[in-house]
């Protein structure tokens, strides 16, 4: 039988993943489905813990902002649509962006 070993020791804080090879702390968040993986740069637990904090509160303002935008257009009273815009989001930035792709 083979011998496996944990790779990921939980804490007492939400979110907050130790690496057991490293030590290092890791912040886990979902995003519009997807898990994210932040990498906290710490070996310290109170670090990692505010570190968290700093982290949760930007992933809270990418879902607040995710959540207020309409997809496909901007439309005039009458509810007809004046202009198509395509949004997208840079994974690797962790950016909103419009892309003109529609006469």
């Amino acid at each position: 039988m083979k011998n496996t070993r944990q790779t990921w020791d939980t804490t007492r804080e939400p979110n907050l993943l130790r690496n057991t090879a490293s030590g290092r702390y890791y912040g886990r968040f979902t995003l519009a489905g997807k898990q994210k993986w932040v990498n906290l740069e710490t070996d310290v637990w109170t670090v990692a813990k505010r570190r968290l904090a700093e982290e949760r509160s930007k992933i809270e303002r990418l879902r607040q902002t995710a959540a207020n935008v309409t997809a496909g257009g901007a439309c005039n009273a009458d509810g007809e649509t004046t202009q198509r815009d395509t949004l997208y989001f840079n994974a690797f930035t962790e950016d909103l962006f419009n892309w003109h792709n529609d006469p």
